[in-house]
């Protein structure tokens, strides 16, 4: 599904109206029944509704709700945000027939007298309150009468949805303007916002609905959107030929562990084994080979060389290009590595010799944090497909930003080094982000906080390397692997509960997650 801008949406709306010809006050009407008929589907047991409303085409959107309500005998009553002469165009027009109706109409500036210095009074006593006030529009931070009857939402016992976004927040960066609506549900028109998909925006609007009102493809396609919000149409997954055996589902060398990390081994190997790929040999240091093949049935181990502290040594390099140089495999390399200083030479020299495919991970990235310009001499070697899985500590060492700005601005760190390195980069915030080296972004619509588990992402590398190793493009394995590795933690919470939930629950549900996305397709 496709993310637009603020931007991008009114250019998708003025369009619709100048050129097609569609009268804005016709897409008004088909987007407050829209959302009329989502809230019903929620919540068909509301009675007592108030409708705040602001002056431009988001208050017009809840005054037609409020007639509908109306004409169908529910008790609604509508609260302007701002004074009557303020409202213009489609509002101005949708707030006279709600006159004309004789709907109960409240002026909340009206009731925001002081009763302190500190304090101002306006209750709502509805069971349902709809927050029609700001739009997409809103940039300015929002203050004075304007923030109390907003904190005075908030301050309800009402169940809260909004009309598009939530009042208050920036509809691009996700950020709260000063003060925000806290929803419970965001039914927004046509496409979703990007500042409805990151936090704290995601948190701020609670479930997300969208509603079609008649904006035309071929308006929409005018704007060549690069984001999307990752669902199953999105997903590219491998097919099964029942004539095939395990060759044809390709190779995984996992290059993976050392002294007190063999679990991120066992995660990385097993989770490319249930992606579907057909072998996955573990390299390992070879102090810890008989503690894997214990711990490790279907995955082959090559014991290297290692050091005297149980990580991979330098001299491990001779044995690992011999290995993979022999069939073509998907290397994934780094978690539980450990930055010991001859691992980090191993793996600098190993990124430069060998020609493959890539995920990149963990110790692996930081080995390069001192060097990122090494990763880019890389992806150009022969157009490698090669994808990194960062968090956000990882990408700020290899960024040299702080772990706060990264956090901040996910989408534009990830989409600046993805192009800048031409590589795919799938950084684990919140939603994970994966860019691609052409500058296109995907939000991932799945997964949850019970996933912040130590593990978790050894699981996610082994699965898109599985992905990239039954011939999924770089891209295309990111953005399915990080959908299903979700998925598969949203199944196993569902059952489990998210605090208890550990990495090897997503490993074990991750079959589930692949099989219910292959029966919706």
């Amino acid at each position: 599904m496709r993310v637009v801008t603020a931007e991008q949406m009114r250019q998708i709306d003025n369009q619709t109206i100048e050129q097609v010809g569609i009268p804005a006050i016709v897409l008004m009407e088909n987007a407050g029944r829209a959302i009329l008929d989502t809230v019903n589907c929620h919540f068909p047991g509301m009675e007592q509704i108030g409708i705040i409303v602001g002056k431009g085409n988001n208050g017009g959107d809840g005054l037609v709700i409020a007639r509908h309500l109306a004409m169908s005998n529910r008790a609604v009553t509508v609260y302007l945000a701002a004074a009557p002469d303020d409202f213009t165009g489609q509002a101005k027009t949708n707030l006279k027939i709600v006159r004309n109706l004789g709907i109960p109409i409240v002026e909340c500036q009206s009731r925001l007298n002081p009763r302190s210095s500190q304090e101002q009074v306006l209750r709502f006593d509805e069971d349902l309150l709809i927050d029609a006030i700001f739009g997409i529009g809103l940039s300015r931070r929002v203050e004075g009468k304007m923030a109390e009857v907003i904190r005075s939402v908030n301050r309800s016992e009402a169940t809260v949805v909004s009309v598009d976004v939530p009042s208050g927040l920036d509809a691009d960066t996700g950020q709260s303007l000063g003060v925000c609506i806290e929803s419970d549900l965001t039914v927004t028109v046509g496409l979703p916002k990007i500042g409805l998909l990151i936090q704290p925006g995601a948190r701020l609007a609670g479930k997300i609905e969208v509603v079609e009102i008649g904006f035309p493809d071929s308006v929409i396609e005018n704007q060549q959107i690069q984001t999307h919000w990752t669902t199953d149409v999105d997903l590219v997954l491998p097919g099964r030929p029942s004539n095939s055996h395990k060759g044809v589902y390709g190779r995984v060398f996992v290059l993976s562990g050392s002294t007190g990390m063999t679990g991120a081994a066992t995660l990385t190997s097993q989770a490319a084994l249930k992606s579907g790929t057909g072998l996955v040999t573990l390299g390992i240091p070879q102090r810890l080979n008989s503690i894997m093949e214990a711990k490790l049935t279907e995955v082959m181990t090559l014991p290297l060389p290692d050091t005297e502290e149980g990580t991979l040594d330098l001299t491990a390099e001779r044995l690992i290009c011999n290995y993979t140089d022999q069939k073509q495999q998907v290397l994934a390399i780094g978690p539980g590595l450990s930055r010991h200083s001859s691992t980090v030479a191993l793996i600098l020299r190993l990124a430069n010799r060998l020609s493959h495919p890539m995920v990149i991970d963990a110790d692996g990235l930081n080995a390069f944090s001192e060097e990122p310009a090494l990763l880019l001499k890389l992806s150009q070697q022969n157009n490698r497909q090669m994808v990194i899985t960062p968090h956000l500590g990882e990408m700020s060492r290899l960024t040299g930003r702080s772990i706060e700005e990264v956090a901040d601005d996910p989408m534009g760190v990830a989409i600046d080094f993805a192009y800048r390195y031409q590589m795919t980069v799938a950084l684990k915030s919140v939603p994970v982000t994966v860019a691609s080296p052409q500058g296109q972004i995907w939000l991932n619509s799945t997964g949850n906080a019970g996933m912040a588990t130590a593990g978790s992402g050894d699981v996610l590398t082994g699965v898109i390397a599985g992905l990239m190793a039954q011939g999924l493009h770089a891209t295309d394995a990111a953005v399915t692997g990080v959908y299903l590795h979700g998925l598969a933690g949203d199944l196993a919470a569902e059952i489990l509960g998210q605090h208890s939930l550990m990495a090897t629950d997503i490993l074990n549900y991750l079959p589930q997650a692949i099989g219910k996305v292959m029966t919706q397709e």
